[in-house]
């Protein structure tokens, strides 16, 4: 992954573009960003606000205790991240999306 995205920051590099005639006419793209911005906020407060719309669906929904001794320690920790720490590992994935 590392060597195709150097590739692909070589390749852009290699490119002659005109950054100043590309800016021309980017504000009139402005209120359709703007509107797409709002859309997303509005579904980004609707999934972390999710909890709120059935809090009581979600206390009835109870997982039995696994096996221990018949599950490996990866699906133990792939259970933990999904469930307890879902949203720090979706964080830490768009971190290290950023970072890439």
């Amino acid at each position: 992954v590392g060597a195709v995205m150097v590739l692909f920051l070589f390749v852009v590099m290699m490119l002659d573009v005109d950054f100043a005639e590309m800016k021309e006419g980017a504000l009139q793209y402005a209120p359709i960003g703007a509107l797409v911005g709002l859309m997303l906020a509005a579904e980004l407060i609707v999934v972390l606000g999710g909890y709120t719309f059935a809090p009581k669906l979600a206390a009835t929904v109870a997982k039995p205790i696994p096996d221990l001794a018949a599950r490996s320690n990866t699906a133990a920790l792939g259970d933990i991240l999904d469930t307890a720490y879902l949203y720090y590992s979706q964080i830490a994935g768009l971190i290290l999306l950023e970072a890439a």
